[in-house]
């Protein structure tokens, strides 16, 4: 059987060939990268599009996959997708493939955990004890990327079940310290309040630094440049949503921090300044202390959970 894989992001697109394993599951052959806002894709077709026209040995034309696994920021429900980041939705009731699965992008990540061989995971804190029972584990997978993804994770030992959040949506709580970047920040967007999605991703870094430095740099220039303030206020930012998030679900297993900017940067990210404030909380920094902390580095993961998700879906 042959598969294209899609992890649609706000930035940027990967393909994936992918074809039937002699033990079973799926064999990621070769895969490709496009940018998604891209000036010739104002459309999912424009996407699909633009891959038929460019895409390299071994891939197929799109209609003479088996399947079409996709996995996209926002929410999925049934066969439409919102995402808050790309200027298209996609229903596929418009399209004539073949067979075709699509789940939220953060919930394929979290797949990713569960295979065989998991994504590439750095462990940044291991907890002396944990004392929950192994059918009562509740995990999250989060990050910034275009946007602030995330999805948790119920795991009983035996059946994990993958919940989607739009958390990134809901307004981000600055402390009044910060009320002056927060309104430099919300006027210059012209929104009445700023989100998650707007602080932790590669737009709310490079505002962040412009506030500090009164300079315009895109956010791989700011990594380049080791631009300690900025970096730092990131950090803060992050330990806050993670920690809000944590509490918020009750985790009390593991935090995954993933996505796009964690990939590539995440060690100059979830530093000291990261653990100070997600620690911060007087009544519950005992149990945040009991959860075990990783990053995901591995920008390929989308493709390997939607794989994981097809796996286990026809396990069912």
């Amino acid at each position: 059987m042959n598969i294209l894989a899609l992890d649609i992001g706000g930035t940027s697109s990967r393909f994936g060939h992918c074809v039937t394993k002699d033990a079973g599951g799926y064999e990621i052959v070769n895969m490709m990268m496009l940018e998604t806002q891209r000036q010739d894709v104002q459309s999912f077709q424009d996407l699909l599009s633009c891959f038929e026209s460019e895409k390299p040995s071994p891939f197929l034309d799109v209609d003479d996959y088996d399947l079409i696994a996709i996995a996209i920021a926002g929410p999925v429900i049934e066969q439409r997708a919102y995402p808050p980041n790309i200027k298209w939705n996609i229903d596929l009731r418009d399209y004539n493939f073949c067979k075709v699965s699509m789940i939220n992008d953060f919930v394929a990540q979290a797949h990713a955990l569960y295979m065989d061989k998991p994504s590439s995971l750095t462990n940044l804190r291991v907890p002396k004890s944990n004392n929950i029972s192994a059918d009562n584990k509740l995990s999250a997978v989060l990050g910034p990327g275009t946007g602030f993804g995330n999805c948790t994770v119920l795991d009983n030992g035996t059946i994990q079940k993958f919940i989607p959040s739009e958390f990134g949506q809901t307004n981000f709580p600055f402390l009044v310290t910060e009320f002056d970047l927060a309104d430099d920040m919300r006027q210059a967007i012209n929104v009445s309040y700023l989100t998650y999605d707007h602080i932790l991703s590669g737009t709310g870094l490079s505002f962040i630094h412009a506030y500090f430095s009164q300079e315009q740099l895109e956010p791989a220039a700011i990594f380049e440049q080791e631009c300690e303030q900025t970096l730092h206020q990131f950090a803060v930012f992050l330990g806050r949503a993670c920690r809000n998030l944590c509490l918020a679900n009750c985790i009390n297993d593991r935090l995954i921090i993933s996505g796009g900017i964690i990939a590539k940067h995440g060690t100059k990210i979830v530093s000291d300044a990261f653990f100070r404030e997600f620690d911060d909380c007087p009544s519950h920094s005992e149990l945040l202390g009991q959860i075990q902390i990783q990053i995901n580095h591995n920008e390929y993961c989308g493709l390997e959970g939607i794989l994981h998700y097809i796996t286990t879906k026809n396990a069912q």
